[in-house]
């Protein structure tokens, strides 16, 4: 007959001891994360004790909505007869064009200085013209417009193979 023994006792299992230090990380970890979501600056608490957008956010908002009303579209023109780079010639990544005629169509809210600087358009022999202004979205109407008939212009037509859109626009945007 086999025997079987008597389970012998663990021995008591010991509980955590709640001890005030337990409770003093517990406070300091509560205090950190209330700091640290009331030290969010684009948080704030209003009056009637509700959250809201900080004041510095809703007028960088504000701002960001108006220069939306306040946009450019542009046209980059060759400054003299010359080698410009083509984003649309196929196997060659060069074309050549005569002073004034379109290289790039594009729209900005931020005016030429920030867009392009003139360094930048004398070293590369182009030159900003605004075509339109308005808001964004009648700009970028303009510049698909724009970009989309560029291949009717005489000075596209009068090449052996025309382009599908402008030398400097790399897609239909």
């Amino acid at each position: 007959m086999v025997k079987l023994a008597e389970p012998r006792p663990l021995g008591q299992i010991r509980q955590p001891p709640q001890s005030p230090r337990y409770l003093i990380f517990l406070l300091i970890g509560a205090i950190l994360l209330i700091t640290a979501y009331k030290g969010a600056d684009f948080i704030e608490v209003g009056e009637d004790g509700k959250l809201r957008l900080s004041k510095k956010r809703r007028e960088k908002m504000e701002r960001e909505i108006e220069n939306l009303k306040e946009a450019e579209q542009y046209v980059l023109v060759a400054v003299t007869d010359g080698w410009y780079p083509c984003f649309n010639c196929g196997m060659y990544t060069t074309i050549f064009l005569r002073k004034d005629e379109e290289w790039r169509y594009g729209v900005t809210i931020h005016g030429k200085k920030k867009r392009y600087g003139e360094a930048m358009l004398l070293a590369k022999g182009l030159r900003y013209h605004i075509q339109y202004t308005g808001t964004i979205e009648d700009c970028l109407i303009k510049e698909k417009e724009r970009i989309y008939y560029y291949a009717l212009l005489p000075e596209n037509l009068k090449r052996a193979v025309p382009l599908k859109r402008p030398p400097g626009n790399k897609i239909d945007r």
